[in-house]
């Protein structure tokens, strides 16, 4: 199955929530990406390292995606992603799809999303 793993700019979505709203550091590399979303393989995401994974699985026009969740279940079991860092710190935060919208009750939202995802008790 040919997958894709897009990587939203900081300046979009969710992204923009995290990078401008909250003041967090966007992952090294991607920080000036200009397009609204790039496609990445897994095999970049060592690379990038990250310290936290922000990602929604699926495709927003339906409620559930079979082929996203498989994917996710595929990507879950090899040694790239089990050796990133934000995965083995349990730092990995699937988000509803909604959370790519742009109205401000979705931002408020978002915001109370990712604010219970990293404040861990």
């Amino acid at each position: 199955m040919e997958s894709s793993r897009q990587v939203a700019s900081p300046n979009v979505h969710l992204a923009a929530t995290l990078s401008q709203d909250l003041g967090l550091t966007y992952v090294a590399g991607l920080e000036n990406q200009e397009q609204s979303y790039v496609t990445l393989s897994l095999e970049v995401l060592p690379e990038l390292n990250p310290d936290h994974i922000f990602m929604t699985v699926g495709k927003s026009t339906v409620s559930q995606d079979e082929d996203a969740e498989k994917l996710l279940a595929e990507m879950q079991q090899s040694a790239v992603w089990g050796n990133l860092k934000a995965v083995q710190a349990g730092n990995l935060h699937i988000m509803p799809q909604w959370v790519f919208g742009d109205y401000p009750n979705i931002k408020s939202k978002s915001l109370d999303l990712v604010e219970a995802a990293l404040i861990k008790p």
